[in-house]
């Protein structure tokens, strides 16, 4: 018979495509201790004719919470990127794609609204 226990806490991040108008530090809002991880240019990646129609050329950004978190956070994550997204949209296009992640010791999962 298996123990059972209480799940880890996990890492939360953000996959964040956006235009390089876009100021990012402006954008920690909720989550005031994220940290850059990485920054890439997103021209590279098989995905931009899926963003380029909408958003053209855009840079590839990661960002960690320096902290951990319950695995709900993921919840709260989403819903404020969605606003993120709403909030930093012109004539129905976006300038921001952003997609909030968590990783636990047993798995990572990225919440995104494609199906």
């Amino acid at each position: 018979m298996s123990e059972l226990f209480q799940p880890s806490e996990c890492t939360l991040f953000f996959s964040m495509i956006a235009d390089e108008s876009i100021d990012i530090p402006k954008l920690k809002s909720e989550f005031l201790e994220w940290e850059i991880w990485s920054e890439a240019r997103f021209d590279f990646n098989p995905s931009l004719d899926y963003y380029s129609k909408e958003m053209g050329s855009k840079l590839k950004r990661w960002f960690w919470i320096a902290k951990t978190a319950k695995r709900d956070i993921l919840v709260q994550a989403k819903l404020w990127a969605q606003k993120l997204e709403e909030t930093y949209s012109q004539d129905g296009a976006r300038l921001v794609n952003c997609d909030p992640g968590i990783i636990c010791l047993e798995h990572m999962i990225l919440a995104t609204g494609k199906s």
